[in-house]
């Protein structure tokens, strides 16, 4: 093998170890390329929870008796444009579940939230069947 490669010309020889060069250095780059989208996206997911929250909790109110509800008067629905397809929960301070708005045609089953001191947090959550959801935790 040796000698073969030796009888074949210098560019031919040269264009090899540079393509060999170039390929070692884009495989390389592939983790790191890889890392970097996903941790933006991450955070792109993380913003559109925010939002999704501020856009949701304009809509609710508690009624007499203490349970969550969407606005009477609020213009939109939960069958809107936007809001289809969204879950949240109101949990009590003692992580008692108060009520579940879900427009999933049933909903997920996701542990009580993880409340410590910190007033907002993000968190991945581990579901059944292999599933798994990234949630936006707010304590008021």
């Amino acid at each position: 093998m040796k000698g073969w490669w030796r009888r074949q010309p210098l560019k031919l020889r040269l264009a090899s170890w540079f393509a060999a060069a170039c390929l070692t250095i884009v495989l390389g780059m592939v983790p790191l390329v890889y890392a970097q989208i996903q941790h933006r996206l991450h955070i792109d997911l993380d913003n559109q929870l925010v939002v999704d929250w501020d856009l949701v909790a304009t809509h609710l109110e508690a009624d007499p008796s203490g349970k969550i509800q969407w606005r009477a008067s609020s213009p939109a629905t939960p069958d809107s444009p936007g809001y289809v397809g969204t879950s949240f929960d109101v949990w009590s301070a003692g992580t008692r579940l108060l009520d579940s708005i879900s427009i999933f045609p049933k909903p997920m089953p996701v542990p009580a939230p993880d409340l410590n001191d910190v007033e907002w947090h993000h968190r991945t959550l581990d579901l059944s069947g292999g599933y798994r959801a990234r949630v936006y935790e707010r304590h008021c």
